[in-house]
């Protein structure tokens, strides 16, 4: 296992790390056992990070990653997720410091590394918003602020961030630029690389593929840590999900493209295009992980796992052959055709 520093601050964490997300399952849906041994196994690794959420199945992945660490006696480095719920507006820092003390009596511990709001950053909020209701500039930088300081005299948390899934690109890109935060989750893969560069123009941006605007490359420039989040595009890279569609799916794997298998289709259309990743020497999973991987500016790969034996596949990803050349270009050319769809 190889190690990245978490931009400014002192810790050192595994490049791949342990995501708890209901879309992969393990630690929703999978076995005791399932989940011992794969935690187990991860830890025996070189895993040193796990990163969760009270979204996660409700309180179930915070409740069994805490219950897993104690059957086994060990404390990696956690970081885990607040959300901001509708009738927490009126205090913001009072619900990001009651969502994190609910999270820490789930996980059993006394304090967490990093704490990370899921709410995404955008210009204003939107009390019609379906998921997470998005959180302002200004959300974040006074109460939001305001409740890590409190979190982190009390020992509960050493540092703060935010997670950016349908944000803002610019709002997260004011705050990245103030040195105030951390830690910052971003979508990045082989299919979605937006966060990190500007695409071919033939690329059409959407609801279904979001324009991240760079803002991996400004969390850099600032020396903010990035954990990489939907690094196998939410599993649609990957053998059974190329050859089967959503029916490919993994029976620990849940979300919202388990309840919404339409919501998943683009995720897979546009991720048969990059299908030719796959070689005798690396698998397409282990693929997307080095291209994700490759980029300095990540920190560490949060993506979810469905079971032990995946893992392990991905664990290995570090060590695979690097993408080529030839293979980046083609990789560019997929871009520039927006992925052979209409």
């Amino acid at each position: 296992m190889k190690y990245r520093r978490l931009g400014k601050t002192d810790l050192e964490l595994s490049e791949i790390g342990f995501g708890t997300a209901d879309n992969a399952g393990l630690m929703v849906k999978g076995s005791e056992r399932e989940q011992l041994d794969a935690i187990a196994a991860a830890i025996e690794a070189g895993v040193n990070y796990f990163e969760t959420s009270p979204s996660f199945g409700r309180g179930v992945a915070e409740t069994n990653l805490g219950k897993a660490f104690k059957a086994l006696g060990v404390r990696p480095h956690v970081g885990t997720m607040v959300e901001i719920l509708p009738d927490g507006f009126d205090d913001i820092a009072v619900a990001i410091e009651t969502a994190l003390d609910g999270s820490l009596e789930r996980l059993g511990l006394d304090g967490i590394d990093t704490l990370i709001v899921h709410n995404p950053p955008r210009k204003a909020r939107d009390p019609n918003e379906p998921t997470w209701q998005p959180v302002t500039f200004e959300d974040l930088m006074g109460p939001g602020l305001t409740a890590f300081e409190r979190c982190k005299r009390a020992g509960k948390a050493r540092y703060f961030g935010f997670a950016t899934e349908h944000c803002d690109p610019e709002t997260v890109n004011r705050l990245l630029d103030t040195g105030s935060f951390h830690h910052v989750n971003v979508w990045y893969n082989v299919v979605n690389p937006s966060a990190a560069r500007r695409l071919p123009s033939g690329v059409r941006f959407g609801k279904d593929y979001p324009d991240y605007g760079q803002i991996l490359e400004r969390a850099r420039a600032n020396g903010v840590g990035v954990a990489a989040f939907r690094v196998l595009s939410g599993g649609a890279l990957s053998d059974p999900v190329i050859a089967n569609g959503a029916a490919g799916r993994h029976p620990n794997a849940g979300g919202s493209y388990s309840r919404n298998p339409q919501l998943f289709q683009p995720e897979i259309d546009r991720s048969r295009a990059l299908a030719f990743l796959k070689t005798s020497a690396r698998s397409l999973p282990q693929a997307a992980y080095a291209f994700a991987l490759a980029n300095p500016g990540v920190t560490t790969l949060v993506g979810g796992f469905s079971d032990a034996a995946q893992m392990r596949e991905l664990l290995g990803a570090s060590d695979v052959p690097p993408l080529t050349p030839n293979e980046l270009a083609r990789i560019d050319g997929v871009y520039a055709t927006n992925f052979g769809l209409t």
